[in-house]
């Protein structure tokens, strides 16, 4: 037998859950969508933890991980994850600290994306995938738009630009870090505002009512160094 997924329940994830930590926080990070959902049977944890946690719009990243079953990443010495590994590092380097691989790991362990603590990290698109060539949604939902990938984003990116610009409107966080370039378009979008390209740290930033907004290149991308993100950090510190 297929391994379905329950339609109503994806339905609902799809929208209404944006990403995990704080809304209250003053470091807001951005990205494309949330890596993992390597297959049906996973999705389905995944859906199952967050109905069963209360169907939060942002969850803590580490009890959500924990009731779908992942919980590496926040052992007493864990593995760095590739995105938030240099998100962390913008972030303890705008403190003025030059941030050692321990230093990163700990954060990752004991503050990033958690509820009581300084992180949002959101996503523009909601549901999990392994890469952008990957797409399992077609195969276990009946959900029309889910067809394809790009019918998903046809579909889903203009409601989320609309309720991410609510999102920051109403909360008015200090910095709000997009990452990924090739997404500029829509963080555009979601700033409503004038991108403007600083070349060093090479970077484009907005200043809006209050919001500094920064575009970063993406965390994995081919290339991207730990000083990059250090570099990126020091940005902020001076742009407060």
């Amino acid at each position: 037998m297929t391994l379905v997924l329950d339609d109503d329940l994806l339905k609902n994830f799809i929208d209404g859950f944006y990403g995990y930590g704080n809304y209250n926080a003053p470091y807001w990070f951005v990205g494309m969508e949330e890596g993992g959902g390597n297959s049906i049977k996973e999705i389905n944890r995944r859906l199952q933890a967050w109905n069963k946690r209360g169907r939060r719009e942002i969850e803590d990243v580490v009890d959500y991980h924990r009731d779908f079953g992942i919980s590496r990443y926040w052992e007493n010495k864990p593995p760095l994850e590739a995105t938030w590994n240099k998100l962390i590092r913008i972030l303890l380097a705008s403190k003025g600290t030059l941030p050692t691989t321990e230093d990163v790991r700990l954060y990752q362990r004991d503050h990033l994306g958690r509820e009581d603590n300084e992180t949002c990290l959101l996503e523009l698109l909601p549901l999990p995938s392994p890469s952008t060539k990957h797409w399992l949604y077609a195969e276990g939902s009946s959900i029309p738009a889910l067809v394809s990938r790009q019918s998903y984003r046809d579909w889903l990116i203009p409601i989320r630009v609309k309720r991410l610009q609510t999102r920051i409107r109403e909360f008015k966080p200090p910095f709000v870090i997009f990452y990924g370039k090739t997404y500029l378009e829509h963080w555009q979008a979601i700033t409503d505002a004038s991108l403007i390209h600083m070349d060093a740290p090479n970077i484009f930033k907005a200043n809006v009512d209050g919001t500094l907004y920064f575009v970063t290149n993406h965390p994995v991308a081919t290339g991207v160094t730990n000083d990059y993100f250090h570099r990126v950090g020091q940005f902020l510190s001076t742009a407060r």
